[in-house]
């Protein structure tokens, strides 16, 4: 179903990368992970991916600078976000990061699923 996609997840807890990477690599998507501001970047500047996982709430960046970092790359702004938060109560994420949706931590991996194929249709 997901036709070789690319999704880069960008977070700095290693389970919620592990995890992330397992189901999505185990329905089919190409899954590239970044644990930092620094490592986003240079993935970003290696290859645009199709769908970016951002954690809102990394420690070496805020959630403003990691979206300007995006459209840098990106500067169309075509690319899809989704957010990574602990807040069930995200839709100001959505505005401010210009973002398609919202997966809160702890992750369901049926909502991660869903959220991310619901991306491309």
């Amino acid at each position: 179903m997901a036709s070789f996609k690319t999704v880069l997840v960008i977070d700095d807890d290693p389970s919620v990368l592990t995890t992330i990477d397992d189901i999505l690599n185990t329905v089919g998507f190409d899954v590239d992970l970044a644990s930092n501001a620094q490592e986003a970047a240079k993935r970003l500047a290696e290859h645009l991916p199709d769908l970016i996982l951002l954690d809102v709430a990394m420690p070496d960046a805020t959630s403003p600078e990691l979206r300007a970092l995006i459209r840098e790359q990106n500067p169309a702004s075509t690319l899809p976000v989704i957010v990574i938060t602990p807040f069930e109560h995200a839709t100001r994420y959505l505005k401010e990061m210009d973002a398609r949706d919202f997966i809160t931590k702890p992750l369901n991996l049926k909502d991660v699923l869903a959220k991310v194929e619901a991306v491309f249709g």
